[in-house]
């Protein structure tokens, strides 16, 4: 507004006071994620493999980001509660196991030390890699 003002109005009203300060928020949040539909879940769930609704489940859940769910192994989980430490900030949070994680967790086999683990039962590699399956399945509905 103010060299809107300066330009186009010719108010003349010195130095922009804001012009070094940075945006608070970076190209990626033009478009922030919208929570799914109920009907999209039951799609999702209904399409998908049982890792993947384990996927969704962590994430629903704990509503820690894709790239925090992909490292949380069964050690990070302790008197109902899961331990993470952020990808974005680096800070430990403990987070409340929800009654249908913690039964979903429990008719999950331990075959890795990763809660989450890939066809080939390994841990993936990076948020992306989980981001593009689940886009993969959501083409499907």
């Amino acid at each position: 507004m103010w060299d809107h003002a300066a330009e186009f109005l010719k108010i003349e009203l010195g130095v922009n006071p804001a012009r070094d300060v940075c945006a608070v928020h970076g190209k990626n949040n033009r478009h922030p994620h919208k929570p799914w539909l109920s009907e999209i879940i039951d799609a999702f769930l209904a399409t998908s493999n049982e890792q993947l609704h384990l996927a969704l489940h962590l994430l629903l859940y704990t509503g820690q980001r894709v790239g925090d769910v992909v490292t949380m192994k069964w050690s990070d989980i302790a008197d109902g509660r899961i331990a993470v430490v952020q990808e974005k900030t680096g800070q430990w949070v403990t987070i409340p196991v929800h009654t249908q994680l913690a039964a979903m967790l429990k008719e999950t086999p331990r075959r890795s030390d990763y809660i989450f683990k890939n066809r080939w039962h390994r841990p993936y590699k990076n948020a992306d890699a989980l981001s593009g399956v689940i886009k993969r399945v959501l083409t499907t509905i």
